[in-house]
């Protein structure tokens, strides 16, 4: 089987180069599956995200959501869930999982971390090791201190959520996806 975890993921970046991503994003996945029918693979988890969404107007947003991306970034996660069910359902006999999760925090070892400048809890704790008071953008958000609710998932969950995923994937003859998060935000 295959875990396909490998995409760019930066939104904003996304927007500043969408062939970039469309050709990472995209075009990756069909050369992966291309080798996945050559070496006869018939499993896969597929790393998604929640980004399909778009910004959906709803309290919770579940596997049932309408799909409507908003950036370049969303559209290639959910082309990608599209190439996988399409392979899935011209005749060639593939079961697989997509995970669509939201944000993930944390890093399974110390040397694993994403430290990228644009990323929420990193900018957090370096703002608060120098001293300084963290700078969070949005304020009118409907919240106790105005900001938007995330729900985060820590990474080692993630991982495990695959795991779950490969054994799902495993039994065969079954497509699912699943949103993956902790079922509450916090902002």
């Amino acid at each position: 089987g295959v875990i396909h975890l490998a995409a760019k993921k930066s939104v904003g970046e996304s927007v500043e180069q969408p062939h970039m991503y469309f050709e990472q994003n995209v075009q990756g996945t069909m050369a992966l599956l291309d080798a996945i029918k050559a070496a006869d693979v018939h499993h896969m988890v597929l790393s998604s995200s929640a980004a399909v969404y778009g910004s959906p107007d709803v309290d919770a947003v579940t596997e049932d959501t309408p799909t409507m991306p908003i950036n370049p970034y969303g559209q290639t996660k959910l082309a990608q869930e599209w190439l996988v069910r399409d392979l899935s359902e011209s005749g060639y006999d593939l079961s697989w999982v997509a995970l669509r999760y939201f944000n993930v925090a944390g890093a399974g070892a110390e040397d694993l971390g994403d430290t990228g400048v644009f990323n929420l809890i990193p900018m957090v704790l370096r703002a608060l090791d120098s001293g300084q008071a963290p700078q969070v953008f949005g304020d009118t958000y409907p919240t106790p201190d105005g900001t938007c609710i995330r729900d985060y998932i820590h990474v080692q969950d993630l991982a495990e959520a695959h795991v779950a995923a490969v054994t799902q994937a495993e039994r065969g003859g079954r497509t699912d996806i699943y949103n993956v998060g902790r079922g509450m935000g916090f902002s």
